[in-house]
């Protein structure tokens, strides 16, 4: 017993935990595993079904990697994995980028209040072009019978393109 070398128990997880810890979707959790490999180890694989298995130590890396090229601090997950592998990142750089990843609740409501704000315009944009459409049609109705068929249909024909470019621009 005293040549035994302690060997800590490596915990492994399946992709769809690893998938929901990294906040990824599965095709998503592939493509970081390819990349992954690049940098470090090929992954292990079950027996049986050949899938990957995720070291917890790996999705670790993969987090911080993440977070990292989230706080534009690289521009890819393989400049990123390969930063925290040659140790070109402090623990602290690492720490702070994961604490900084999710929005500020304050944030969203400013979207969220910026979103609405963008949803009224756009229903008055729509109203207007209506009101617009209606006094052209009106103003073509009080042209002089000689000269109305023709502009009439240019008014009418410019507001229906004024209509689909609209619809075209506000898709909603």
């Amino acid at each position: 017993m005293a040549n035994e070398v302690y060997r800590p128990i490596m915990t492994f997880l399946e992709a769809g935990t690893a998938a929901e810890q990294l906040g990824v979707s599965a095709s998503g959790l592939r493509r970081l595993a390819i990349i992954y490999e690049t940098v470090y180890e090929k992954l292990p694989r079950k027996p049986r079904s050949n899938n990957r298995l995720f070291p917890e130590e790996a999705v670790e890396r993969l987090q911080a990697a993440r977070a990292l090229l989230q706080a534009e601090k690289y521009r890819t997950i393989n400049e990123a994995l390969e930063g925290i592998k040659y140790g070109l990142v402090a623990e602290d750089e690492i720490e702070a980028s994961q604490a900084n990843k999710e929005p500020a609740p304050q944030a969203l409501e400013l979207l969220i209040a910026e979103i609405q704000g963008l949803r009224k315009d756009l229903k008055q944009a729509r109203e207007d072009n209506v009101a617009l459409q209606n006094q052209l049609l009106a103003t073509a109705k009080q042209l002089p019978k000689t000269e109305s068929v023709q502009e009439e249909s240019v008014i009418v024909s410019a507001a229906k393109r004024l209509d689909r470019l609209l619809k075209r621009f506000f898709r909603a």
